[in-house]
Parts: C-alpha cells; structure tokens; sequence
C-alpha cells in the first residue's frame, strides 16, 4: 500500500512545482490579462479606483513613428510630409469607444438660429462632468459588460492609470478621434431656421469651427487644473477637508432626522443643519481659490473647476495614478491643440470626414438632433 501512497505524493508534488513554475512565470513576464486584475472596494469615495492588487499590466509597445514624426509628446509634421501611424488597438480601451465618444461631443453643440436652439449664440453642453455622466453610468462604455458601473468605472480608471498607459493611450488614438470627429461632423444635421420655417442641413463648416474651439478651449482648462492637482498638496488636501465637511453635512441631517422621528426636534436643529452646510461651502470655495491661484483665472463655472479638481484629487491620492494625472494634463493640453487646428481647417472650408456623406435634406435628426 505504500507504492500507491508513494505515486501519488510524487502527482501532487509535480502539480505543485508546475502551478509555481506557472504562476513565477505569470508574475515576471507579465502575461496575466488587464481583465484579470484584482481591484479592491476604495475608502475614500464610491466612484475613484483603487491600486490592482496584482502586478502592473505591461504597456504595449507603440507602432514605431513614421517618418517625420516626433516622439511621444513631439511636434507632429505638416499634413503630407509623413504617413499616418496604424492604430494598435488596446485590449481594454478599443478604438470603438473613440467613435461613441466623438459622436456625444458633437450631439452636445447646437448651433444658433436651429430648432433646439433659437437663440443668436451657439450652445455647447460638453463639459467633463457631463462626459463622466455618460460614459462612467455605462457599465458597457468600453465594450465589455462589467457588473455595474462602479466595478467598471475602478476597472478602466486602475488600467489607464498605470505608469505609462495615459502617453501610450493618447499616442496610439489622439489621431483616430480626430478623424471620428470629422466622421461624426460629417453625418450630423440641424435644423436651421429659414424663411419657410426649418430645414434639416448638414452641420454648416462655420459652426463646425465654432464648436471645435470650444471644445479645445475645454481641453486646455482641463489640463490646467489636472497639473495643478497634480503639483499641488495644498489642492488635494482642501478636497480632501471639503469631503469631510460634506460627510458632516449628511451627519447634521442624519441626527435632525432622528430626533424628528423621536419628536425631539429643538428649535437648534435649523442651526445645526445651517453651519455644517456653511462650513461645506467655505471648504469647496477654498478648492475653488486654491485652484485658480495656480492656474490663473478660468471661463469655467466653479461648479466644473470644483468637479475637476476633486476628480483629479482622487486620482492624485490613489497609489500608482500621480504620474497618470499629470501625463493626462500634458495629453489634454496636446489634444487642446490639436483641436484648435481642425478647428481651422473648418473655418478655412478645408475640414471634411474622411467618408463625407452627400446631404440629405429630408433627414430630421442627425448626430444629436
């Protein structure tokens, strides 16, 4: 009875030695999937990441730059002088989501004198709250089902994150948006007022232009206020005491509830709810102000400058995504640029998607109506 006993200590020693082998192997060559990352429940808030609890995912190597074309970060060469580089698409991110992202900033602008939009200006709803909304509500806005939006939002923020990813990300796609942002100009239709009422036209080249500037406008406020809280500890730590403040407000409420229910409710229960509300909002003006010192004065409403710094804040405080916020202020910043040119090129009748549609005049809706 010992043999039988024998072989199968020598099976179970076997299989423990190749499970490690494997695992080692795993661990040191970074063969393990992004999807396959362990991301635990963060403290701080319901909707920031957290650092994977497994090895960092290995940046894929970006295609090689054509010729002409500066490095990651670099000038970029004039229109003809070098070939487009091919896009690598990303196991995490796709390139799909680029097209549902360009389509949404185009549906936001309404050009004025249209049927949604009467009035003498045109009106942009794009803002990064508004982008958060849509696309971190979406359990599926990256192309694969996650269970809920929170698992998804801690999911793609822990990846894009990573030291490295946010340069390797905006290198292999900033050119790719743009040309779903011409696609996206391309197939978009108002309805512009006339004489006989309204006429559903193609998304005219001049308000294209309008609409470009101020979405690199957006860019280049958003990086601002990335790289200061990125840089600065004082910014971090006033969000961070403005969370506190707001976690005392929801206290404030919770105790005047409690004695309502017990028909204690005194006459200091208005009083109460009132200074901790007070105290909140000297907190989030103190965000504010420390933000626009560093980046000087913005057009953004403070409720959008409040937004972005506590965003970034989170990222700031998560280990392993410092670095990861001040590369998404340099991208912002590029990107910012490389709108303003398309921009141009509308204004200069030169803008066209690279699969331009004829018009269709009896079509009522376009990208966004």
């Amino acid at each position: 009875m010992a043999r039988p006993a024998r072989t199968i200590s020598v099976i179970v020693i076997v299989a423990a030695v190749s499970w490690l082998a494997f695992y080692l192997g795993g661990k040191f060559m970074h063969r393990h999937k992004a999807e396959e990352l362990a991301v635990q429940q963060e403290q701080a808030s319901p909707s920031a990441p957290v650092n994977p609890g497994g090895p960092s995912v290995v940046v894929p190597a970006p295609p090689p730059p054509a010729a002409g074309q500066a490095g990651a970060g670099g000038a970029v060469g004039a229109p003809g002088e070098q070939a487009k580089k091919p896009v690598s698409e990303d196991s995490v991110v796709p390139s799909a989501f680029f097209r549902d992202l360009a389509r949404y900033c185009v549906a936001q602008f309404q050009p004025a004198h249209t049927r949604r939009n009467p009035g003498d200006r045109p009106a942009n709803g794009l803002s990064v709250s508004r982008l958060n909304a849509r696309f971190g509500l979406d359990e599926n806005a990256f192309g694969k089902s996650h269970q809920g939006a929170e698992s998804m939002r801690r999911h793609i923020l822990s990846y894009v994150f990573q030291p490295g990813f946010v340069p390797y990300l905006y290198n292999n796609y900033a050119d790719l948006f743009l040309d779903q942002l011409r696609e996206a100009v391309a197939d978009a239709h108002r309805d512009y007022k006339t004489a006989k009422g309204y006429s559903s036209e193609p998304l005219h080249a001049d308000d294209a232009a309008a609409m470009l500037h101020q979405d690199s406008a957006l860019a280049a406020e958003a990086g601002k206020i990335l790289a200061a809280v990125s840089s600065s500890k004082e910014i971090t730590a006033r969000v961070a005491a403005e969370q506190a403040a707001a976690a005392k407000v929801a206290a404030a409420y919770e105790r005047v509830w409690a004695a309502a229910d017990k028909n204690q409710l005194g006459p200091e229960a208005d009083a109460i709810i009132r200074l901790a509300v007070a105290d909140r909002e000297a907190a989030r003006n103190g965000v504010i102000r420390a933000v626009l010192a560093k980046t000087g004065p913005l057009p953004l409403e403070d409720d959008e400058v409040f937004y972005i710094a506590t965003w970034g804040a989170r990222r700031a405080n998560t280990p392993g995504q410092s670095e990861g916020l001040a590369a998404a202020a340099k991208s912002l910043t590029d990107l910012s640029g490389k709108l303003a040119g398309l921009a141009e090129e509308y204004a200069s009748g030169q803008g066209a998607a690279p699969s331009s549609a004829p018009a269709q005049p009896d079509k009522t809706q376009g990208a966004g109506g």
